[in-house]
């Protein structure tokens, strides 16, 4: 008869954790096939979706900055009378009339808005089409596209659209001052002077003297005109702040 052996409770080995643990995995996964299957499948329509994304929002920015190249490229294209006797007789394309040019421009940086409005192409077009009204004297459209431009800046913060603010607030002074709003222009003439960006603080200061003239507040105008002279005097803007200071006097 054999003999029988007795085994402790401490002598029975427990069994290895992690065969344990992979074999419930395993297991769990075999029971719930469909389950795993669906899983991966979703996990690889999520991957495909995002890249489609990412395609489509590069091939969206392409077309939006093929067009605004185009806008400049116009903008960059001679009036007739700038073309050399070569260029005319290559026909190289040239405008009559730089208000011909100026138009053909404008309608291509609208386009840019139309199609393109929430990307930063968009944000650029708007901002080089009040630009071009400015430039036109047409101070309502001006503005008008100045303040959508800072309206699409607040939604996009773009560096580029950040880096044209100051020179958008010069704009809208220069716009407010040429529809005889001169408390508005000192207002935005003033927000160039508050940002310290030396760029701009000559002309800023120069807009904002000639604005307080216009308010006939004198004595301000030429204290601001004095400082700018002795700020910047090897300046351009020191060169026209002496013809204004010269008018305040003679007056």
């Amino acid at each position: 008869m054999a003999k029988k052996i007795k085994v402790s409770r401490k002598q029975i080995k427990k069994p290895d954790e992690f065969i344990t643990f992979t074999d419930r995995v395993v297991k769990y996964l075999a029971e719930r096939k469909n389950l795993a299957i669906g899983i991966g499948a979703g996990l690889l329509l999520i991957l495909l979706l995002i890249n489609l994304a990412s395609y489509s929002y590069r091939t969206q920015r392409q077309k939006a900055e093929y067009l605004l190249a185009q806008a400049f490229s116009i903008l960059n294209t001679p009036l007739t009378e700038e073309l050399t006797t070569d260029q005319i007789i290559k026909g190289s394309k040239s405008y009559a009339t730089q208000k011909e040019r100026s138009e053909d421009a404008i309608a291509k940086f609208k386009q840019v808005i139309d199609k393109f409005g929430k990307s930063e192409p968009g944000l650029e077009a708007r901002y080089h089409l009040a630009s071009l009204y400015l430039e036109q004297e047409d101070w309502d459209n001006a503005l008008y596209y100045f303040q959508d431009f800072f309206s699409s800046l607040e939604k996009h913060h773009s560096q580029a659209g950040l880096s044209l603010g100051l020179t958008a607030y010069l704009g809208m002074a220069q716009a407010y001052y040429g529809k005889g709003e001169y408390e508005k222009a000192l207002e935005y003439y003033q927000k160039v002077l508050d940002s310290k960006d030396e760029t701009y603080l000559a002309e800023a200061s120069l807009g904002k003297a000639k604005t307080l003239a216009k308010l006939g507040k004198t004595q301000p105008a030429k204290e601001e005109l004095e400082k700018l002279i002795q700020l910047y005097p090897d300046s351009i803007y020191a060169q026209l702040a002496e013809l204004e200071l010269n008018a305040i006097l003679v007056q």
